[in-house]
């Protein structure tokens, strides 16, 4: 009877484990939707309670860490479950221009886009690759560079976008795109691990070079058709 009971307590264990896309869906339910209700929540009050000399409501500090939970909710969504592209019509200037205009409206002065080429069309998932271009910029940035040159060019067929930052910061690029690898607190580091693995979904490269002066460039190669994968993978 025993050893019965053992296999079906087994038996129960393993049907329990949840699949990448249903732990995607018990984060953003259980933890993501809670999290803006109470931040929202959380910002009312602070509008109503008596403000310090900078003008900070007292659940300022509060607030700050109730979004940065929320913050890394949201990029353990993003990393349990992994998006299937949807390739479309689109240039890469409006990728670039759609990335510096997804930052914060601090961010966004400090980053600047030069196109390199004349902006031809490609076919593939604009916002996903959007969102690893943000992804990367804001990396950039929360790193220490006071500003974030984004550039696009194409060449042969490929689509390049190179972020490139002059962070003080030295870092090893093998290590920092490892998954919960980060130098800066209160963040998971899943960032460039997610900005790789979209990248490759996306049949691209992201390659990382730091210079002799301290510049870091980090460079998305992707076709400009999704029907033609890049050779090679990537690199951290």
């Amino acid at each position: 009877m025993r050893a019965a009971e053992h296999s079906s307590v087994q038996g129960r264990s393993a049907h329990s484990i949840l699949s990448s896309d249903e732990l995607a869906s018990v984060l953003s339910h259980g933890l993501d939707l809670p999290l803006a209700a109470l931040r929202a929540s959380m910002e009312s009050l602070n509008e109503v309670l008596p403000a310090d000399a900078k003008g900070n409501g007292p659940l300022h500090h509060a607030l700050r860490e109730v979004g940065a939970l929320g913050r890394n909710v949201r990029e353990l969504v993003e990393f349990a479950s992994a998006p299937e592209p949807m390739p479309l019509r689109c240039t890469a200037s409006e990728i670039a221009v759609a990335a510096r205009g997804a930052l914060s409206p601090t961010d966004r002065p400090h980053v600047m886009v030069a196109r390199l080429a004349n902006a031809g069309t490609l076919h593939t998932d604009a916002p996903l690759l959007t969102r690893c271009l943000r992804r990367l910029i804001q990396n950039s940035l929360e790193a220490g560079s006071e500003h974030v040159l984004l550039t696009v060019r194409h060449e042969n067929g490929y689509a390049k976008f190179t972020v490139i930052d002059a962070s003080p910061q030295k870092f090893d690029a093998e290590w920092a795109c490892s998954a919960f690898h980060s130098t800066k607190s209160n963040h998971l580091g899943l960032g460039l691990s997610i900005a790789r693995r979209d990248v490759e979904l996306l049949a691209g490269t992201l390659e990382i070079f730091r210079s002799d002066s301290n510049e870091t460039s980090v460079v998305v190669t992707v076709p400009e058709s999704a029907s033609a994968p890049l050779n090679g993978s990537s690199r951290g």
